[in-house]
């Protein structure tokens, strides 16, 4: 596999049909394993995508994967709010090993890899609104004595909770398999908790669905929420927000 990547790479360094040659998936971000693939994507000129799939997509040679894209679709690829757009995190934190247009398939990967910054408060926005339902519906089934509801609301809830916390500053909610590797490595300054702060109260909420730390993030969210700007979200939730807070229970977990 080794030697089928350096291949590609040298072809795509002397055929002047490749524009952008460059490796997302795990090595990319330079988290490879023994058991990684080299996901290689290729950009061609457009009047070329039709002979470069044939020969590169449906060679069958490897099991690496081989993308092939012409310029104008790679630009329109992932685009925010496209039906691609599920695939932007694949960008992010990748470096383009060969760029023929001075330097623009670099940018188009840096841009694919995080929110669009016109798009970043309405979608923390929404994922606040998202996060603060999920904990309120928790809380609701503890106080109905319902231990499964409260479980799994407290499940979702921790999904919103990790898009907010990466919208907020502008990026885009890891694969759990990277999430604490970013944590990390490129740490979330705005947040009141640490890497390992937020994966023990995490793993807290996903195991036991505890009240106690429920309400602790999300009295941080609320204070995240305003000092970014967002306060007319927090204030949208009233009265119920007031009762989340204080919400008591004789049992802590569920």
């Amino acid at each position: 596999m080794q030697h089928r990547y350096e291949e590609l790479k040298q072809q795509a360094r002397t055929d002047p049909n490749i524009l952008g040659f460059f490796v997302t998936g795990s090595r990319g971000k330079g988290r490879a394993t023994e058991q990684s693939d080299y996901d290689i994507q290729l950009v061609v000129k457009d009047e070329m995508v039709d002979a470069y799939r044939e020969k590169y997509e449906s060679s069958g040679a490897t099991s690496d994967d081989v993308v092939v894209k012409g310029l104008t679709e790679f630009r329109a690829y992932a685009a925010w709010g496209s039906d691609t757009a599920w695939d932007r995190y694949d960008f992010a934190h990748v470096h383009v090993e060969i760029d023929k247009l001075d330097s623009e398939i670099q940018r188009l990967v840096d841009e694919k890899g995080v929110i669009p910054p016109d798009k970043k408060d309405e979608t923390a926005r929404y994922y606040f609104d998202a996060y603060a339902n999920a904990v309120f519906r928790s809380l609701k089934c503890v106080r109905d004595g319902d231990a499964f509801g409260t479980r799994t609301e407290a499940a979702e809830s921790v999904s919103s909770f990790l898009h907010l916390i990466f919208a907020v500053h502008g990026r885009l909610k890891p694969y759990g398999k990277y999430l604490v590797w970013e944590l990390e490595q490129f740490p979330l300054e705005k947040l009141p908790w640490d890497a390992e702060e937020i994966q023990t109260d995490l793993l807290t909420v996903l195991t036991k669905a505890d009240v106690a730390t429920q309400q602790k993030l999300l009295k941080g969210i609320v204070d995240l929420a305003r000092a970014e700007g967002y306060a007319e979200a927090v204030d949208g939730w009233g009265d119920v927000l007031d009762w989340m807070l204080a919400f008591q229970t004789e049992s802590r977990n569920y």
